[in-house]
């Protein structure tokens, strides 16, 4: 029993354990084109799989921010009015991290990118 214990210990040990580095304070912006102008406020949380993807991803924040400002503002108008426009915008905003963490530190070190809160009017 003892054994087998140590054994279930040691594969979790092996599997790496996700953290969330969560990108505060929120994104806040306008988006879109024409008369009216329309707001967003996303919160933003960064899935990795180790203290030392998290420690490069908090280092390279101020990069990532503005990555993904300037993402939100260019969207239409229509991006975000459905379900199937935020989640390409999650995954458009995903590979813009991934690219720039890549050019930044090596390696893109970002599993996953979610909205905890996105708000669009």
């Amino acid at each position: 029993m003892a054994e087998e214990e140590a054994a279930e210990g040691e594969e979790a040990a092996a599997k790496p354990q996700a953290q969330y580095v969560s990108m505060t304070p929120a994104f806040v912006g306008n988006y879109g084109s024409g008369p009216r102008i329309k707001f967003f406020k996303a919160e933003v949380s960064l899935r990795v799989s180790s203290d030392d993807a998290a420690a490069k991803v908090t280092a390279n924040e101020p990069l990532l921010r503005n990555q993904l400002v300037m993402l939100f503002n260019a969207q239409p108008d229509e991006a975000l009015a459905t379900v199937e426009g935020k989640e390409a915008l999650r995954k458009e905003a995903l590979a813009e991290v991934q690219k720039a963490l890549k050019e930044e530190a090596g390696s893109e070190l970002v599993e996953d990118l979610l909205f905890t809160n996105l708000i669009a009017q």
